[in-house]
This record gives C-alpha cells, structure tokens and sequence, in this order.
C-alpha cells in the first residue's frame, strides 16, 4: 500500500478524493465506477456523501468536494463544469392502499392537493424557502431520498421517486404510479444527471478515472 501510495504521489495521484452525489442518482452505477477507479488507483482515500437537492453543488463551491453529481437543472454554477450523464425517470407514486391508488386515468391537481406530500427538502441555502414540485398544501419534508420513499411505501402520503429505487416495488404492487399530467407526461419526469467540477481545478487521474467511468456505465 506504501509503495502504491509513493508511485501514485510520483505520478500525481490524489491522496484524498471527494465526491458528493445526489441521491436521485443511481447508486449501482456510482458504485461500479467507484469500484473500477479502486482497482486502477488502490491507494487513493474516497470521501463519498450521498446529499440532496442543491448540497452537491453547494460542495463544490465550498471546496468540499472534487466532484459531484447533480440531478436536474435548477442548480448550476457559471464556475462549473458539467457534463451530462445519464437522464433519470421521476414517476409520481403511492402506495397501493393509499386513496390516490384507486383513481383510475388521470389524477387531477385537486386530488394531489387533497392528501399529504411527501417532499425532499435541502439542506442548503440553495434550496432554502423554495418548494420544487410541491402541489399540496400539506407537507411532511425529508432529507434522504431513503426516508421519503420509506413514508411514501408506508402509506403516509405520495410524492415522486427515481425509477430505479422503486422499480421492484412497481412491479409487486407495493406502490402504484399516479397518472398526474401536473407533474409530467402520465405522471413522469426525465431529469438529466450531470456530473460537475470547479473549472478553476484540474481534475487529477482519479477523478477522470472516475468522469470515464461514468461516461462508460451511463453509455450502457
């Protein structure tokens, strides 16, 4: 591991790498570029948080973090580089006891606005006093994509979540995709992933092992 370590300093490998990734991102992807930029620089320390909404961006302009992933296109910086990655499908779900479940065709705004909302909140000045996406007058807020899909599975309210997190629970009928054309085409959105650095920093050999891996798993 030292020697490791001494070539890849020789070779100006980083020491420590930091990235935060939004949690709409899908974590199978991250994990396998993770994972191959392991087994081509073993000796670098990996700092990785899984944040919301505008956190990844806040990281980078606050040298927190090498890279980020970032989910959608409210948040952007003239001081950063971004480079699509991949998009992401958004479907608006409850759960299949819950009464939107039992609309058939399309779900009006009224209806949304009936029943409590399930909404990811930021922890960041970036999202602070906005409300993207939110239709009803009442809120439970969150902060883990995790937490929200969790509320949601268990009956509390409604709200959206990534495709890939609840494609299991699609297909055993554990949750039920809501036909809202308020919130996209049948109720679905396509958000695009972006992967973003500082243009003011180089990225070193890690960090674009990483950015080709990426460009590599999204390209599948």
């Amino acid at each position: 591991c030292l020697r490791a370590r001494s070539r890849g300093l020789s070779e100006g490998v980083e020491i420590v790498l930091s990235l935060v990734a939004d949690g709409l991102f899908p974590i199978d992807c991250l994990t396998v570029a993770l994972k191959r930029m392991r087994e081509r620089f073993p000796s670098v320390s990996m700092r990785l948080a899984i944040e919301p909404l505008g956190a990844p961006l806040s990281a980078l302009q606050e040298h927190r973090a090498d890279l980020a992933i970032i989910v959608g296109d409210e948040f952007r910086d003239a001081q950063m580089e971004l480079e699509a990655l991949a998009t992401v499908p958004m479907f608006a779900v409850a759960a299949a006891d819950h009464p939107l479940a039992a609309h058939a065709g399309h779900v009006a705004i009224a209806d949304l606005a009936g029943h409590l909302q399930i909404v990811l909140e930021g922890p960041t000045a970036l999202t602070k006093g906005r409300d993207i996406g939110v239709l009803s007058p009442e809120t439970w807020r969150v902060q883990s994509q995790a937490a929200k899909h969790a509320l949601i599975l268990a009956g509390i309210g409604w709200g959206r979540l990534p495709l890939w997190a609840i494609d299991q629970d699609l297909d055993r009928r554990r949750l039920v995709r809501l036909n809202a054309p308020a919130l996209g085409q049948a109720g679905a959105t396509l958000l695009t992933a972006y992967l973003a650095w500082r243009s003011d920093q180089a990225l070193g050999p890690a960090a674009r092992a990483i950015r080709d891996f990426l460009r590599y798993k999204s390209s599948d």
